[in-house]
């Protein structure tokens, strides 16, 4: 649903940059890859990835089909690359990478998370997990939601400069307070030299509603 180029015909899609992402159990990874469509015009989209073997892979591929990018099979055994916001250990990595303003190298560049003075309060008490959910796959972006406390907008397709709900978010948050609006806790900011800085995701306060 994310993917905005479904009317134009691809000429070529390859890795633009990619970093690694630590996290306990798994590789995964942080990429962003060049579409290029017929007519030389071209779109930067975020797709993190991740590999999982053994018997969560087939949980995976049997449960989580519309994750899955491909099957691998090698002397190690079978397993799957997936995107990686299917993964609840990266998913709690990306928040915690916003909470703690931590830096990744890329090949070309660097991802760093970015918070807010309302993180904190926002968040709660950091030793105690948060229950990760997927939102429904009808927007253009992926959204993640962090128990009832915070929802991460993950923008797939990539605009240069700083994304508005960032932007106006957080003056709303920390400069102008304004309680109608949902508070911004953070972001996750991609940059490479001689380019303006790109928003991977933003992280907001959780409205619940029916």
């Amino acid at each position: 649903r994310w993917f905005g180029g479904k009317a134009r015909e691809v000429e070529r899609v390859h890795v633009a940059d990619w970093g690694r992402l630590p996290t306990d159990d798994r590789p995964a990874y942080l990429v962003v890859l060049d579409v290029e469509f017929a007519g030389g015009n071209r779109d930067l989209y975020f797709l993190p990835l991740a590999v999982t073997a053994g018997a969560p892979a087939a949980r995976m591929f049997e449960h989580q089909r519309p994750w899955v990018v491909a099957r691998l099979h090698g002397p190690a055994g079978d397993a799957v690359l997936h995107d990686a916001l299917a993964d609840d250990a990266f998913a709690t990595a990306l928040l915690d990478a916003v909470g703690m303003g931590t830096e990744f190298p890329t090949r070309g560049g660097r991802v760093r998370g970015e918070r807010t003075a309302a993180f904190a309060a926002l968040r709660g008490d950091p030793n105690y997990p948060l229950p990760v959910v997927r939102g429904p796959a009808t927007s253009s972006n992926t959204l993640v939601f962090y128990g009832r406390r915070l929802l991460a907008k993950v923008i797939r397709r990539l605009e240069p400069g700083v994304n508005p709900d960032y932007e106006v978010g957080r003056f709303l948050t920390e400069d102008s307070p304004f309680d109608r609006t949902p508070a911004v806790a953070g972001t996750l900011v991609y940059e490479r030299p001689g380019a303006e800085p790109v928003n991977l995701a933003v992280v907001q306060k959780l409205v619940p509603n029916q």
